[in-house]
């Protein structure tokens, strides 16, 4: 096709979409004021916690005193189980003789050491606070008990985030009763990579208790009005951006990617086209049609960024397609969010020796060596690694490992099956694959990485990356690679049947 026509059909679309029913539902639910939006804040995490922390503090000015706490923390009182009952942190909460509560923000280790009732924040350019990196975005400290919260809107989890700060927070504690949350948009797809992090949703654990109190007859009556209209302007603005239920921003824009996908996405798609013609400096060169695409562009600029952003935002439905193809296929999941996903053959998963050698000490989830898969807006790629060798200080298998990856670069009969071990076409004097020094952090023995389209789905990419590990007898040659080192480090043998 050529450019000028390519140009038309670009035209039609974009005036298909601006007319279509959601783009104009759409433009009326972004018509909805909010001063969130005039901020330009609308949908910024960083702004979305300040508050949430203001509003979880009993001793802020927002006129609801201890009501949207306990709303909140009756969200995770547990089920009672009879003979194994814990009393639980919304209990120690309603029953503690001292109702003294501290909200702490952007919280690191180091503050956590000094004890400070501020968080870890320095000034930006523009007079705001930004968080120092690795910093968890709340807690809660009741003094017998505590929640910690880690956020995410537009994000997901980090690498080893949810881990380090796990373990940050235990050395903290004390005898501290402990609730730790990951509260994000939508739990179906994003799930925490820890198992003592409990999943909570923006829409379920914020907006329906801080909804439920503002509505109660009891406190109603004692807001000021500054006070209710800001409060009643954050739960609409979560609505918007927070959620991805019926007619919000984030499920609209969606649909209209969704529905459009083929006229958007893609080398010759609109979304390509449209970054291409306006990045050029010089906008008054260019045809009637191209004029007209982008005055029409500008018209309808709010509703076209939500939609564009949203089609690349099918990562997170995505993995939900990548974790069952994963598990038919005969792996376990140990992690995952929407841009990667950490699994092991499930024979491995289930054998304590194996458990042992592959993940952190005390942990049935946090891998040290396995498979990850990374799931990137258009590419997929699959790994082998090892990704740590442990806390050499009290995990008894950290020179077992150790063992594994040094038997691995210096046998060069293993480079067919893990290539990522030595260096691409080299060869000593003595006609053997020289390997890579090996890291004790990353280092990873097998890759395999595709690009996405049409043609080449997630599903069927991922199917076509484990048909060549069972052709290439990966797991089967790291498997007997395993039994060698467990039989070597404690001289035990594991038989086929474990």
């Amino acid at each position: 096709m050529s450019n000028e026509n390519l140009a038309d059909l670009h035209l039609h679309n974009l005036v298909t979409i601006v007319q279509s029913p959601k783009a104009m539902r759409l433009a009326a639910e972004l018509r909805w004021f909010s001063p969130f939006d005039v901020l330009k804040v609308g949908h910024y995490e960083l702004r979305h916690v300040n508050t949430l922390a203001w509003l979880l503090d009993p001793n802020q000015n927002h006129g609801l005193n201890e009501s949207f706490l306990r709303a909140f923390l009756n969200k995770f009182v547990p089920s009672f189980s009879e003979g194994s009952y814990e009393i639980s942190v919304p209990e120690l909460f309603e029953t503690s003789a001292d109702r003294t509560v501290v909200v702490r923000r952007e919280v690191n280790e180091t503050y956590l050491k000094k004890g400070l009732t501020v968080g870890a924040q320095e000034e930006d350019e523009h007079g705001g606070s930004q968080p120092q990196r690795r910093s968890l975005d709340l807690l809660i400290d009741g003094g017998t008990w505590a929640v910690a919260i880690e956020a995410k809107i537009n994000s997901s989890e980090g690498q080893d985030q949810l881990a380090s700060y796990g373990s940050m927070l235990e050395r903290w504690r004390g005898t501290r009763s402990l609730l730790m949350l990951f509260l994000v948009v939508d739990p179906n797809t994003d799930q925490p990579s820890q198992p003592e992090w409990k999943t909570a949703s923006w829409s379920e654990n914020v907006i329906d208790p801080l909804e439920q109190v503002i509505n109660a007859r009891d406190y109603s009556s004692v807001f000021n009005s500054p006070q209710i209209q800001f409060i009643q302007a954050y739960i609409r603005n979560l609505q918007r951006y927070a959620t991805t239920e019926e007619g919000s921003v984030a499920q609209l824009a969606g649909e209209i990617a969704t529905d459009y996908s083929s006229q958007l996405s893609g080398q010759t798609g609109l979304k390509k086209y449209l970054s291409e013609q306006l990045s050029k400096s010089d906008h008054s060169q260019g045809d009637d049609t191209t004029h007209a695409i982008e005055r029409l562009y500008f018209r309808h600029k709010e509703i076209l960024d939500y939609v564009l952003d949203a089609v690349d935002s099918d990562t997170a439905n995505r993995a939900k397609v990548l974790r069952t193809v994963l598990q038919d296929r005969g792996y376990t999941v140990l992690g995952t969010t929407s841009a990667w996903i950490r699994f092991l053959p499930s024979k491995w998963s289930l054998n304590k020796k194996y458990q042992q050698l592959l993940l952190k000490q005390d942990s049935s989830s946090d891998m040290l060596i396995g498979f990850s898969l990374s799931n990137r807006p258009e590419q997929l790629s699959l790994a082998l690694a090892i990704n740590d060798l442990g806390d050499h200080a009290k995990d008894q298998w950290v020179h077992a490992r150790r063992e594994l990856a040094t038997t691995i670069c210096t046998n060069g009969e293993l480079q067919p099956v893990f290539p990522g071990a030595f260096y691409r076409n080299r060869l000593n004097s003595g006609g053997t694959p020289v390997a890579r020094p090996f890291s004790n952090r990353y280092f990873s023995i097998l890759t395999k990485s595709g690009k996405l389209g049409p043609s080449n789905t997630a599903k069927d990419l991922l199917n076509k990356f484990l048909d060549q590990l069972k052709d290439d007898h990966v797991v089967e040659t790291f498997e007997q690679l395993l039994k060698q080192v467990i039989q070597n480090y404690d001289g035990q043998s594991i038989s086929n049947k474990e």
